[in-house]
């Protein structure tokens, strides 16, 4: 059996240089850490040291990657299960203080669980499960609601960081720099709302790869929903987007039926569901 190695880089450059080739190969994926393997090799991000990124070897070849965004959770592809234990101990050097939780796969983030408790004795729990999902085209729905998709407005500002502070929450995640990153996102062009005589929904574009981009921050006011304005701006930014890009991507909450049956509705279909594992100390 091959041996396995974990090396962690110092150098972003480097690290893109060696594992990208590997990481599109699974665009889709990994799209996330792709984005983030970016904006850490340009330094335009939000992110607070240390980082890490490390990728899992036999020989030359690549087997695995992870990494970490603080005050974000780690994050894990696919990869042998015999390289998680080096892998937990090489998190464990970077992260004296601990990790708050693991992202990945079912299978790696359960494993993790078990090498993150033998080393350190923090509890691992079971968390959110999402799906990831995809598009190579769009089934725009039969009837859209009155209004159109427009990019958001520079005035709008106060409006979206309220948006985006009750996505954040509604999703679960966690509510930091949330005025940095809609800063970023606004200034890109990738903000955009549903109107219909005033702004109505929220949805962004993410993450761009050399051939897919991420759809997210999908988001309604609660007096505004079941008008239909989530799935046409949906289907409408991702048909937008399919003009450029290859595919789309987005993340769902496992347990939310509504968003998984919008989602399903305007062509997107299963890739890979991921799950949480959170840790607790005594």
């Amino acid at each position: 059996m091959p041996e396995l190695r974990v090396h962690r880089f110092e150098d972003f450059g480097e690290a893109r240089r060696v594992l990208e080739p590997w990481m599109h190969t699974r665009e889709a994926l990994l799209g996330l850490p792709i984005g983030i393997l970016r904006q850490l090799d340009s330094g335009s991000h939000v992110y607070e040291p240390p980082y890490l990124v490390a990728g899992v070897f036999s020989g030359d070849a690549v087997r695995g990657m992870a990494w970490r965004t603080p005050p974000y959770k780690l994050g894990l592809s696919e990869m042998p299960a015999r390289a998680i234990p080096e892998l937990a101990r090489h998190v464990s050097a970077t992260y004296p203080s601990g990790l708050p939780a693991v992202l990945g796969p079912e299978r790696e983030a359960v494993l993790f669980g078990a090498a993150w408790q033998a080393l350190t004795g923090a509890e691992p729990v079971v968390g959110l499960r999402q799906r990831l999902y995809q598009a190579v085209h769009v089934d725009m729905p039969s009837r859209l609601p009155e209004g159109r998709l427009r990019k958001a407005r520079e005035d709008e500002w106060h409006t979206l960081l309220a948006w985006s502070n009750e996505f954040v929450k509604e999703a679960g995640l966690l509510p930091l720099h949330q005025d940095k990153r809609l800063r970023q996102m606004l200034d890109a062009g990738a903000v955009h709302v549903w109107e219909h005589g005033e702004a109505c929904s929220m949805i962004a574009w993410v993450a761009p790869t050399d051939h897919g981009v991420r759809v997210a921050h999908v988001y309604t006011p609660p007096e505004k929903r079941g008008r239909g304005y989530a799935s046409a701006a949906t289907a409408t930014l991702t048909r937008r987007l399919l003009e450029q890009y290859d595919f789309c991507t987005l993340y769902t909450d496992l347990s939310n039926p509504t968003s998984n049956g919008i989602y399903s509705k305007v062509g997107y279909r299963p890739v890979a569901d991921v799950l949480d594992v959170n840790f607790r100390t005594t």
